[in-house]
Protein backbone atom coordinates (compact mmCIF):
# COMPACT_ATOMS: atom_id res chain seq x y z
CA UNK A 1 0.00 0.00 0.00
CA UNK A 2 2.73 2.69 1.35
CA UNK A 3 4.73 1.62 -1.78
CA UNK A 4 2.37 1.96 -4.31
CA UNK A 5 1.35 5.43 -2.97
CA UNK A 6 5.55 6.28 -2.44
CA UNK A 7 5.37 5.38 -6.17
CA UNK A 8 2.89 7.28 -7.41
CA UNK A 9 4.59 10.59 -5.78
CA UNK A 10 7.29 9.64 -7.81
CA UNK A 11 8.69 12.93 -9.62
CA UNK A 12 8.82 10.58 -13.02
CA UNK A 13 5.29 9.13 -12.11
CA UNK A 14 3.89 12.63 -11.77
CA UNK A 15 5.37 13.74 -14.21
CA UNK A 16 3.72 11.13 -16.60
CA UNK A 17 0.46 11.81 -15.43
CA UNK A 18 0.51 15.03 -15.92
CA UNK A 19 1.74 15.04 -19.65
CA UNK A 20 -1.19 12.56 -20.08
CA UNK A 21 -3.81 15.22 -18.73
CA UNK A 22 -2.21 17.84 -20.89
CA UNK A 23 -2.59 15.40 -23.81
CA UNK A 24 -5.99 14.74 -23.25
CA UNK A 25 -7.09 18.10 -22.20
CA UNK A 26 -5.19 19.70 -25.35
CA UNK A 27 -6.96 17.12 -27.57
CA UNK A 28 -10.50 16.70 -26.59
CA UNK A 29 -13.10 14.84 -28.72
CA UNK A 30 -16.38 13.80 -28.73
CA UNK A 31 -18.87 10.50 -28.75
CA UNK A 32 -17.47 7.92 -29.69
CA UNK A 33 -15.02 9.61 -32.09
CA UNK A 34 -11.73 9.54 -30.16
CA UNK A 35 -9.08 8.61 -32.66
CA UNK A 36 -6.08 10.62 -30.73
CA UNK A 37 -7.09 9.77 -27.38
CA UNK A 38 -7.41 5.94 -27.78
CA UNK A 39 -4.48 6.19 -30.41
CA UNK A 40 -2.16 7.94 -27.11
CA UNK A 41 -3.90 5.38 -24.31
CA UNK A 42 -2.83 2.77 -26.66
CA UNK A 43 0.35 3.78 -27.12
CA UNK A 44 0.83 4.44 -23.10
CA UNK A 45 -0.67 0.62 -22.44
CA UNK A 46 1.19 -0.89 -25.03
CA UNK A 47 4.83 0.92 -23.76
CA UNK A 48 4.04 -0.36 -20.03
CA UNK A 49 3.65 -4.05 -21.76
CA UNK A 50 -0.70 -4.15 -22.02
CA UNK A 51 -2.08 -5.91 -24.95
CA UNK A 52 -5.29 -3.46 -25.38
CA UNK A 53 -8.08 -4.47 -27.13
CA UNK A 54 -10.90 -2.23 -28.37
CA UNK A 55 -13.70 -3.73 -28.02
CA UNK A 56 -16.16 -1.31 -29.65
CA UNK A 57 -15.51 2.35 -31.28
CA UNK A 58 -12.88 4.16 -29.06
CA UNK A 59 -13.34 1.73 -26.23
CA UNK A 60 -10.00 0.07 -25.01
CA UNK A 61 -9.54 -2.40 -22.39
CA UNK A 62 -6.46 -4.01 -21.03
CA UNK A 63 -5.69 -6.47 -17.64
CA UNK A 64 -3.09 -7.31 -15.63
CA UNK A 65 -2.58 -10.11 -12.81
CA UNK A 66 -2.26 -13.49 -12.29
CA UNK A 67 -5.68 -14.54 -14.60
CA UNK A 68 -6.88 -16.56 -11.68
CA UNK A 69 -9.46 -16.01 -9.32
CA UNK A 70 -11.59 -13.04 -9.27
CA UNK A 71 -11.33 -9.47 -11.25
CA UNK A 72 -12.37 -5.89 -11.27
CA UNK A 73 -12.78 -3.75 -13.36
CA UNK A 74 -11.65 -0.22 -12.94
CA UNK A 75 -13.13 2.49 -15.16
CA UNK A 76 -12.00 6.17 -16.61
CA UNK A 77 -14.04 7.70 -19.29
CA UNK A 78 -12.13 10.01 -21.73
CA UNK A 79 -14.21 12.15 -23.48
CA UNK A 80 -15.27 15.80 -23.75
CA UNK A 81 -17.98 18.27 -24.48
CA UNK A 82 -19.08 20.09 -26.81
CA UNK A 83 -18.05 23.84 -25.41
CA UNK A 84 -15.51 26.19 -26.43
CA UNK A 85 -12.65 26.78 -23.77
CA UNK A 86 -12.18 29.92 -22.69
CA UNK A 87 -8.70 31.44 -22.67
CA UNK A 88 -6.08 30.76 -19.86
CA UNK A 89 -5.55 27.25 -19.72
CA UNK A 90 -1.49 26.14 -20.27
CA UNK A 91 -2.62 22.80 -22.31
CA UNK A 92 -5.98 24.69 -24.06
CA UNK A 93 -8.12 22.83 -26.58
CA UNK A 94 -6.97 22.26 -29.90
CA UNK A 95 -10.29 21.67 -31.25
CA UNK A 96 -12.42 24.12 -31.32
CA UNK A 97 -16.05 23.34 -30.45
CA UNK A 98 -14.62 20.47 -28.03
CA UNK A 99 -13.45 21.10 -24.10
CA UNK A 100 -12.62 19.07 -20.93
CA UNK A 101 -14.65 21.12 -18.72
CA UNK A 102 -15.60 17.88 -16.84
CA UNK A 103 -12.56 16.34 -15.57
CA UNK A 104 -12.46 13.22 -17.66
CA UNK A 105 -8.90 14.22 -18.74
CA UNK A 106 -7.95 13.49 -15.27
CA UNK A 107 -9.71 10.59 -15.27
CA UNK A 108 -7.96 8.69 -17.95
CA UNK A 109 -4.93 10.32 -16.62
CA UNK A 110 -5.39 8.52 -13.45
CA UNK A 111 -6.29 5.27 -14.84
CA UNK A 112 -3.25 5.40 -17.47
CA UNK A 113 -1.18 6.34 -13.74
CA UNK A 114 -2.42 3.39 -12.08
CA UNK A 115 -2.41 1.18 -15.28
CA UNK A 116 1.69 1.97 -14.63
CA UNK A 117 1.78 1.14 -11.04
CA UNK A 118 -0.01 -1.88 -10.90
CA UNK A 119 2.52 -3.16 -13.89
CA UNK A 120 5.16 -2.71 -11.75
CA UNK A 121 3.61 -5.46 -8.66
CA UNK A 122 1.76 -7.64 -10.96
CA UNK A 123 3.34 -10.41 -9.50
CA UNK A 124 1.47 -9.32 -6.12
CA UNK A 125 -1.88 -9.16 -7.85
CA UNK A 126 -4.24 -12.04 -6.68
CA UNK A 127 -6.96 -12.36 -9.59
CA UNK A 128 -7.28 -10.06 -12.42
CA UNK A 129 -7.38 -6.23 -12.80
CA UNK A 130 -9.59 -4.79 -15.87
CA UNK A 131 -8.38 -1.73 -16.93
CA UNK A 132 -11.34 0.15 -18.98
CA UNK A 133 -11.03 3.35 -21.25
CA UNK A 134 -15.00 4.29 -22.35
CA UNK A 135 -16.53 6.77 -24.29
CA UNK A 136 -19.04 8.87 -24.79
CA UNK A 137 -20.03 9.02 -21.42
CA UNK A 138 -21.50 12.86 -22.17
CA UNK A 139 -24.04 10.88 -24.38
CA UNK A 140 -22.94 13.57 -26.87
CA UNK A 141 -23.32 10.79 -30.01
CA UNK A 142 -27.28 10.09 -29.23
CA UNK A 143 -26.88 6.40 -30.80
CA UNK A 144 -26.29 4.64 -27.15
CA UNK A 145 -24.75 5.65 -24.02
CA UNK A 146 -20.90 4.45 -24.10
CA UNK A 147 -21.25 2.43 -21.10
CA UNK A 148 -24.00 0.60 -22.58
CA UNK A 149 -22.19 0.38 -25.65
CA UNK A 150 -19.43 -1.76 -23.48
CA UNK A 151 -21.70 -3.98 -21.47
CA UNK A 152 -23.22 -4.78 -24.67
CA UNK A 153 -19.56 -5.53 -26.54
CA UNK A 154 -19.02 -7.77 -23.24
CA UNK A 155 -16.57 -5.85 -21.03
CA UNK A 156 -18.23 -7.43 -17.76
CA UNK A 157 -17.42 -10.67 -19.84
CA UNK A 158 -13.80 -12.78 -20.68
CA UNK A 159 -13.21 -12.93 -17.43
CA UNK A 160 -16.32 -12.64 -15.47
CA UNK A 161 -16.21 -9.28 -13.41
CA UNK A 162 -17.07 -9.38 -9.93
CA UNK A 163 -16.70 -5.76 -8.62
CA UNK A 164 -16.09 -2.35 -10.63
CA UNK A 165 -14.46 0.63 -9.13
CA UNK A 166 -14.51 4.55 -10.91
CA UNK A 167 -13.17 7.69 -10.03
CA UNK A 168 -14.45 11.09 -10.44
CA UNK A 169 -12.90 14.18 -10.20
CA UNK A 170 -14.51 16.53 -8.20
CA UNK A 171 -13.61 20.65 -8.61
CA UNK A 172 -14.48 22.18 -5.69
CA UNK A 173 -13.73 19.85 -3.24
CA UNK A 174 -10.66 19.83 -1.33
CA UNK A 175 -7.42 18.71 -2.72
CA UNK A 176 -7.14 15.01 -2.28
CA UNK A 177 -10.29 14.14 -0.38
CA UNK A 178 -12.50 11.28 -0.94
CA UNK A 179 -16.21 11.07 -0.73
CA UNK A 180 -19.02 8.56 -1.40
CA UNK A 181 -22.33 7.43 -0.66
CA UNK A 182 -23.34 4.14 -0.39
CA UNK A 183 -26.76 3.50 -1.87
CA UNK A 184 -28.37 5.41 -4.75
CA UNK A 185 -25.57 8.25 -5.24
CA UNK A 186 -26.63 9.90 -8.60
CA UNK A 187 -29.53 10.59 -10.11
CA UNK A 188 -31.58 8.86 -13.25
CA UNK A 189 -31.69 11.42 -16.05
CA UNK A 190 -34.41 11.34 -18.45
CA UNK A 191 -33.79 13.95 -21.42
CA UNK A 192 -37.60 14.99 -23.10
CA UNK A 193 -38.64 16.80 -26.23
CA UNK A 194 -41.85 17.69 -26.52
CA UNK A 195 -43.75 19.20 -29.62
CA UNK A 196 -47.32 20.66 -29.26
CA UNK A 197 -49.10 21.23 -31.94
CA UNK A 198 -51.99 23.60 -32.60
CA UNK A 199 -53.39 25.64 -35.98
CA UNK A 200 -51.63 28.84 -36.73
CA UNK A 201 -53.07 31.83 -37.86
CA UNK A 202 -53.27 35.76 -37.57
CA UNK A 203 -53.13 37.58 -34.11
CA UNK A 204 -56.17 39.67 -34.67
CA UNK A 205 -58.33 36.57 -34.77
CA UNK A 206 -57.45 34.24 -32.56
CA UNK A 207 -61.00 32.34 -32.17
CA UNK A 208 -59.77 30.97 -35.82
CA UNK A 209 -56.38 29.20 -34.10
CA UNK A 210 -55.26 26.69 -31.25
CA UNK A 211 -52.50 28.84 -29.57
CA UNK A 212 -49.71 26.23 -28.81
CA UNK A 213 -47.94 28.55 -27.15
CA UNK A 214 -51.02 29.05 -24.49
CA UNK A 215 -51.04 24.99 -24.19
CA UNK A 216 -47.35 25.03 -24.17
CA UNK A 217 -47.34 27.19 -21.20
CA UNK A 218 -50.22 25.15 -19.25
CA UNK A 219 -48.35 22.09 -19.97
CA UNK A 220 -45.59 23.80 -18.35
CA UNK A 221 -47.16 24.35 -15.52
CA UNK A 222 -49.45 20.94 -14.99
CA UNK A 223 -45.65 19.12 -15.21
CA UNK A 224 -43.73 21.43 -12.57
CA UNK A 225 -46.77 20.15 -10.30
CA UNK A 226 -45.64 16.70 -11.05
CA UNK A 227 -42.84 17.47 -8.50
CA UNK A 228 -45.05 19.49 -6.41
CA UNK A 229 -48.12 17.24 -5.69
CA UNK A 230 -46.75 13.94 -6.67
CA UNK A 231 -43.79 13.27 -5.63
CA UNK A 232 -43.66 12.04 -1.90
CA UNK A 233 -42.02 15.02 0.65
CA UNK A 234 -39.58 12.18 1.53
CA UNK A 235 -38.02 11.50 -1.91
CA UNK A 236 -36.36 13.74 -4.53
CA UNK A 237 -36.99 14.95 -7.92
CA UNK A 238 -36.07 17.36 -10.36
CA UNK A 239 -37.78 18.32 -13.43
CA UNK A 240 -36.63 20.94 -15.81
CA UNK A 241 -37.86 22.72 -18.71
CA UNK A 242 -34.70 24.31 -20.19
CA UNK A 243 -36.04 25.45 -23.56
CA UNK A 244 -39.52 26.68 -25.32
CA UNK A 245 -39.30 27.50 -29.00
CA UNK A 246 -42.08 28.39 -30.84
CA UNK A 247 -42.74 31.49 -33.70
CA UNK A 248 -41.18 34.59 -35.27
CA UNK A 249 -43.23 37.59 -36.19
CA UNK A 250 -44.99 38.88 -32.95
CA UNK A 251 -48.35 39.42 -35.08
CA UNK A 252 -48.87 35.42 -36.25
CA UNK A 253 -49.84 32.64 -33.77
CA UNK A 254 -47.25 29.58 -34.63
CA UNK A 255 -48.64 26.40 -35.83
CA UNK A 256 -46.31 24.56 -33.11
CA UNK A 257 -44.29 25.28 -30.48
CA UNK A 258 -41.70 22.80 -28.61
CA UNK A 259 -40.49 22.35 -24.80
CA UNK A 260 -37.63 20.34 -24.19
CA UNK A 261 -35.70 19.52 -20.52
CA UNK A 262 -34.68 16.72 -18.03
CA UNK A 263 -36.24 14.74 -15.39
CA UNK A 264 -33.69 13.38 -12.76
CA UNK A 265 -34.44 10.98 -9.84
CA UNK A 266 -33.22 8.66 -7.34
CA UNK A 267 -35.82 6.15 -6.89
CA UNK A 268 -36.46 3.58 -9.88
CA UNK A 269 -40.54 3.28 -9.14
CA UNK A 270 -40.55 7.05 -8.72
CA UNK A 271 -39.04 7.94 -11.77
CA UNK A 272 -41.17 5.13 -13.81
CA UNK A 273 -44.34 6.90 -12.06
CA UNK A 274 -43.19 10.53 -13.26
CA UNK A 275 -42.10 9.13 -16.66
CA UNK A 276 -45.50 7.52 -17.65
CA UNK A 277 -47.66 10.75 -15.83
CA UNK A 278 -45.54 13.19 -18.32
CA UNK A 279 -46.82 10.79 -20.81
CA UNK A 280 -50.37 11.15 -19.86
CA UNK A 281 -50.49 14.89 -19.82
CA UNK A 282 -49.00 15.48 -23.09
CA UNK A 283 -51.57 13.01 -24.26
CA UNK A 284 -54.99 14.39 -22.73
CA UNK A 285 -54.32 18.18 -21.68
CA UNK A 286 -53.55 19.56 -25.15
CA UNK A 287 -56.97 18.08 -26.86
CA UNK A 288 -59.06 20.34 -23.99
CA UNK A 289 -57.20 22.92 -26.05
CA UNK A 290 -58.04 22.17 -29.45
CA UNK A 291 -54.39 20.83 -29.69
CA UNK A 292 -52.76 17.63 -29.33
CA UNK A 293 -48.83 17.24 -28.01
CA UNK A 294 -46.06 14.30 -28.77
CA UNK A 295 -43.14 13.41 -26.27
CA UNK A 296 -39.72 12.27 -27.24
CA UNK A 297 -37.54 10.37 -24.61
CA UNK A 298 -33.68 11.08 -26.32
CA UNK A 299 -31.81 9.62 -23.07
CA UNK A 300 -32.53 7.44 -20.49
CA UNK A 301 -30.00 6.89 -17.50
CA UNK A 302 -30.68 5.04 -14.75
CA UNK A 303 -29.90 6.17 -11.56
CA UNK A 304 -25.92 5.15 -9.59
CA UNK A 305 -26.05 2.77 -7.12
CA UNK A 306 -22.61 2.34 -4.87
CA UNK A 307 -22.89 -1.09 -3.19
CA UNK A 308 -22.62 -0.93 0.59
CA UNK A 309 -20.57 -3.52 1.02
CA UNK A 310 -18.04 -3.43 -1.82
CA UNK A 311 -17.70 0.44 -0.33
CA UNK A 312 -16.91 -1.22 3.04
CA UNK A 313 -14.76 -3.40 2.04
CA UNK A 314 -13.14 -0.61 0.13
CA UNK A 315 -12.87 1.95 3.26
CA UNK A 316 -9.68 0.62 4.46
CA UNK A 317 -7.97 0.48 1.69
CA UNK A 318 -8.65 4.16 0.74
CA UNK A 319 -7.70 5.15 4.14
CA UNK A 320 -4.10 3.87 2.99
CA UNK A 321 -3.94 6.34 0.48
CA UNK A 322 -6.10 9.08 2.01
CA UNK A 323 -6.03 9.78 5.38
CA UNK A 324 -8.90 9.60 7.69
CA UNK A 325 -9.89 13.03 8.24
CA UNK A 326 -9.99 13.44 4.69
CA UNK A 327 -11.94 10.72 3.95
CA UNK A 328 -15.84 10.87 3.93
CA UNK A 329 -17.53 7.73 2.69
CA UNK A 330 -21.23 8.43 4.16
CA UNK A 331 -21.64 11.84 2.42
CA UNK A 332 -24.99 12.98 0.87
CA UNK A 333 -26.16 12.20 -2.65
CA UNK A 334 -25.70 14.28 -5.02
CA UNK A 335 -28.31 15.24 -8.29
CA UNK A 336 -25.90 15.07 -11.34
CA UNK A 337 -26.25 11.55 -13.39
CA UNK A 338 -23.91 9.53 -15.71
CA UNK A 339 -23.89 6.37 -17.35
CA UNK A 340 -21.90 4.54 -15.03
CA UNK A 341 -25.22 3.02 -14.19
CA UNK A 342 -25.28 0.76 -17.33
CA UNK A 343 -22.35 -1.44 -14.34
CA UNK A 344 -23.92 -0.54 -11.16
CA UNK A 345 -27.45 -2.01 -12.05
CA UNK A 346 -25.58 -5.79 -12.89
CA UNK A 347 -22.42 -6.26 -10.81
CA UNK A 348 -21.22 -4.37 -7.37
CA UNK A 349 -19.74 -0.81 -7.98
CA UNK A 350 -18.32 1.87 -5.93
CA UNK A 351 -18.35 5.38 -7.02
CA UNK A 352 -15.79 7.46 -5.97
CA UNK A 353 -15.27 11.27 -5.61
CA UNK A 354 -12.05 12.64 -5.69
CA UNK A 355 -11.37 16.30 -4.41
CA UNK A 356 -9.03 18.78 -7.08
CA UNK A 357 -9.91 21.99 -5.41
CA UNK A 358 -8.34 24.64 -2.95
CA UNK A 359 -9.24 27.57 -1.32
CA UNK A 360 -10.53 30.36 -3.65
CA UNK A 361 -11.39 28.26 -6.60
CA UNK A 362 -15.22 29.15 -5.77
CA UNK A 363 -16.96 32.49 -6.01
CA UNK A 364 -18.69 33.41 -9.67
CA UNK A 365 -17.99 30.59 -11.98
CA UNK A 366 -15.85 28.62 -9.82
CA UNK A 367 -17.24 24.97 -10.43
CA UNK A 368 -16.50 26.15 -14.24
CA UNK A 369 -13.22 27.60 -13.65
CA UNK A 370 -11.34 24.84 -11.23
CA UNK A 371 -12.98 22.38 -13.51
CA UNK A 372 -11.03 23.56 -16.22
CA UNK A 373 -7.79 23.74 -13.93
CA UNK A 374 -8.02 20.62 -11.94
CA UNK A 375 -4.66 20.57 -9.64
CA UNK A 376 -2.37 17.69 -10.95
CA UNK A 377 -1.30 17.12 -7.57
CA UNK A 378 -4.45 14.78 -6.85
CA UNK A 379 -3.56 12.50 -10.23
CA UNK A 380 -1.34 10.13 -7.56
CA UNK A 381 -3.69 10.09 -5.29
CA UNK A 382 -6.06 8.89 -7.65
CA UNK A 383 -3.65 6.78 -9.33
CA UNK A 384 -2.48 5.14 -6.53
CA UNK A 385 -6.05 4.46 -4.84
CA UNK A 386 -7.44 2.94 -8.14
CA UNK A 387 -3.70 0.78 -7.80
CA UNK A 388 -4.30 0.10 -4.00
CA UNK A 389 -7.95 -0.95 -4.26
CA UNK A 390 -7.72 -3.28 -7.01
CA UNK A 391 -4.94 -4.87 -5.22
CA UNK A 392 -6.05 -5.20 -1.61
CA UNK A 393 -9.55 -6.27 -2.78
CA UNK A 394 -8.34 -8.89 -4.58
CA UNK A 395 -5.88 -9.98 -1.95
CA UNK A 396 -8.86 -10.09 0.48
CA UNK A 397 -10.99 -11.92 -2.07
CA UNK A 398 -8.72 -14.64 -2.82
CA UNK A 399 -10.28 -18.03 -3.70
CA UNK A 400 -8.82 -20.85 -1.76
CA UNK A 401 -6.28 -22.74 -3.29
Amino acid sequence: MYELSARAFRGDMMDAMAADRDFFHAHPELGFDLQEGCAYIRRQLEHEGYAPREICPCALVATVGSGRGKTILLRADYDALPVDEPAGHPARSQNPGAAHTCGHDAHAAMLLGAARLLKRVEDQIEGTVKLVFQPNEEGVDKSCPGAKAIVDAGVLADPPVDAVLALHALAPYPLGAVCAHPGRVLTSTDSFHITVNGLGGHGAMPHNCADPIAVAVRLYQALEELVARETPPSATAVLTVGGIRAGGPGGIIPSSCEMWGTLRAYDPDLRTHLLRRMEELCWKLPPLYRATASIEQQLKLGSIHTDSALLAELAPFVREIVRPEKTDLAAGPVMPSEDFSFLSNRVPTAHLYLGFGEPGDGGANGAEKSALFLRDRALPTGAALYANCALEWLRKNRLPG
